[in-house]
């Protein structure tokens, strides 16, 4: 018998998908795999923190209010986390 081909051994053997529990656990990690946005050629992107988000969420309290800068990517931060939210919490209401 020929061993199998490590190549799509190391392909099946991969997880699909980030684990459930990191997922549910982590809110930064769900948004970065989870989250596609457009960047500005209108291309189709995974969601990645930039400079400035990643220090925002390190730092954010309940009770946090944000000068908005243009281009700084604030907008899209709330609203992935409100779509994990809308997702993944139980009669959670969503208005668009």
């Amino acid at each position: 018998m020929t061993p199998p081909d490590s190549g799509l051994h190391t392909l099946l053997m991969k997880p699909a998908m980030p684990s459930l529990e990191r997922l549910v656990k982590d809110r930064r990690f769900a948004i970065e795999n989870l989250v596609s946005i457009s960047n500005k050629s209108r291309g189709v992107v995974p969601f990645h923190f930039n400079r400035m988000q990643g220090d925002y969420w390190k730092n954010r309290t309940n009770h946090d209010i944000v000068v908005k800068a243009r281009q700084l990517g604030f907008s899209s931060l709330p609203l992935a986390e409100f779509l994990l939210e809308a997702l993944c919490v139980p009669n959670t209401k969503v208005g668009i």
